[in-house]
């Protein structure tokens, strides 16, 4: 299956059928198996232009001429994957390659330039390639690796370039970095002053409000201690207007019964004075007075009895000139 893919150049499907077999019946110690892998890698390198690729190409020819030392042919495989990784990386933009891959490449086409040498010259009479193809590919490769060392500046150029730009945008990057850093610690220094400042203005609010407080808890306290002693001064007042009110009428009454007995003592003395006894008659009684009005004739005269008011007694200067 694996050769099928490979004619049909479908390299990766090729690559996967030769490692199933190489894993599952060979145990990877099959020679014919690791070629066919080395030749597969080889051509899918050639088609992607993939270093790496290449790479691995070599790696299953190395191993096919570990189990096999004296073949030629895998000698002759292996210098043709080994010039041409150094052509494919001399062929590409120095942007996809490295310079230590390259450095690489370069000692690794040096070897296979010696490799062509060896074989080119092999005195044996029948051998597994071409001699005549060997030595060309070894003038080849002369002509090649003379251009190593222009190669090697240009991508020694490029990556101090890049490492530049690398270097510079890296600063940038740093800088910028120290510069949200410190626009972050500027802000959070702003922050904190502000908060601060609130806390400032909050405690002074506080304090003046606990200093507004204590004065109107003293106005409170002032106000209810002039009141109590208002209410406690016109209780005084009052209780002492009601003793002086009650003492008054004590008095008042008192000077009423003090007066009605001195009355009655003048009259008694009026009364049962000797000299008045011996010096004018008794008087006659005198009989009460019926006042009639007007009303009181019509009424007897016609009509109904109203109501009449009758005299009080009387003793009045007229009465004393009658009785005289």
């Amino acid at each position: 299956m694996g050769h099928c893919y490979y004619a049909r150049d479908e390299f990766d499907r090729a690559i996967e059928s030769y490692e199933t077999a190489s894993v599952r019946f060979y145990n990877g110690h099959n020679v014919s198996v690791l070629l066919c892998l080395c030749r597969s890698w080889y051509a899918k390198a050639s088609k992607d232009q993939s270093f790496v690729a290449m790479s691995t190409s070599l790696k299953y020819a190395q191993k096919a001429l570990h189990l096999q030392p004296s073949d030629k042919a895998i000698l002759y495989n292996i210098a043709m994957v080994q010039q041409k990784a150094a052509e494919l990386l001399f062929g590409l933009n120095p942007s996809k390659r490295t310079l230590k891959d390259l450095e690489w490449a370069i000692l690794q086409a040096g070897h296979a330039q010696r490799l062509f040498a060896s074989l080119a010259a092999d005195p044996s009479s029948v051998v597994p390639y071409s001699r005549d193809i060997a030595d060309q590919r070894r003038k080849y490769g002369e002509s090649m690796l003379r251009r190593g060392d222009e190669h090697l500046a240009t991508q020694k150029e490029f990556e101090v370039e890049a490492q530049a730009k690398l270097d510079a945008a890296r600063q940038r990057r740093q800088m910028e970095k120290e510069k949200l850093e410190t626009l972050e610690r500027e802000k959070i220094e702003e922050l904190r002053r502000e908060a601060e400042k609130l806390a400032e203005e909050r405690r002074k609010a506080r304090e003046q409000a606990q200093e507004w407080t204590r004065e109107v808890q003293m106005e409170s306290d002032e106000e209810r201690e002039r009141k109590s002693k208002r209410a406690a001064k016109k209780v005084k007042v009052e209780g002492e207007s009601g003793d002086e009110g009650g003492e008054a009428k004590k008095k008042k009454r008192g000077g009423g019964k003090l007066k009605k007995a001195i009355d009655q003592d003048v009259d008694n003395e009026q009364l049962f004075s000797d000299d008045e006894v011996d010096s004018k008659p008794a008087k006659k009684r005198v009989p009460k007075k019926r006042v009639v009005r007007d009303e009181d004739d019509q009424d007897n005269a016609g009509g109904p009895r109203k109501k009449q008011y009758k005299s009080k007694e009387i003793l009045s200067d007229t009465d004393d000139e009658d009785m005289s």
